[in-house]
């Protein structure tokens, strides 16, 4: 359960990095990360980042064993050309469990609906 926190912290966290950081250049296309804990190879990270026509979209999937045992199936987060964060979308496994997440950014704050094991929670909570 403490990695599935640690997804929704990570939505929040793209709101405010996205929003305080300023625009920059950007080279669009894939790239891949091998993902090691303490030496040892874990899994993998797949991501791209395209333009579209609102601003720019960040894709990615991977796949870590034990110790963290998730595979991200998918990951999308769409910005607009300031950076500003639009919504974010996130499907995967969490130790055989399946889950998805899905926020919105506006003025107000953060809408996160949440999937886990089957059982949705919706929530208009704004953090």
């Amino acid at each position: 359960m403490r990695g599935f926190a640690y997804c929704i912290v990570c939505f929040v966290l793209i709101g405010r990095a996205a929003s305080a950081q300023a625009p920059g250049e950007f080279a669009p296309g894939p790239a891949l990360f091998n993902v090691f804990v303490q030496s040892t190879p874990i899994g993998f990270e797949q991501v791209e980042l395209s333009q579209s026509p609102n601003g720019w979209i960040i894709r990615s999937r991977s796949d870590l064993s034990a110790p963290i045992g998730i595979r991200n199936q998918q990951f999308e987060v769409e910005y607009d050309d300031t950076l500003h964060p639009l919504a974010t979308t996130l499907s995967g496994v969490l130790r055989e469990n399946p889950f998805s997440l899905s926020a919105t950014f506006g003025i107000n704050g953060v809408m996160i609906p949440v999937s886990y094991t089957h059982l949705t929670l919706p929530t208009s909570d704004l953090v």
